[in-house]
């Protein structure tokens, strides 16, 4: 089955059998907080119903991992991809 993605690159929360979404980003040159806007402008947008775990680190993580968590984001900031998941 294939992945059907929003404009940000997110699943739409409708498809049949998704049980959640988990991204891993490393801000390398963007900031964090741009990366977060996106996540937030979803969650706002959408509402999804499924959780959705994010793997951030970069310039500006803690502030972004406060502000997802905040909107009831996972946040695995110093862990590794396999503990995101």
């Amino acid at each position: 089955m294939g992945v059907v993605a929003g404009p940000l690159g997110f699943p739409r929360s409708g498809l049949p059998g998704l049980r959640g979404v988990v991204t891993n980003n490393a801000a390398g040159l963007s900031s964090c907080s741009d990366l977060t806007a996106g996540i937030l402008e979803v969650i706002r947008e959408d509402r999804p119903r499924i959780p959705i775990v994010v793997k951030l680190r970069g310039k500006g993580e803690e502030e972004s991992w406060r502000l997802l968590e905040r909107h009831g984001v996972r946040v695995v900031g110093n862990g590794t991809t396999e503990e995101a998941v």
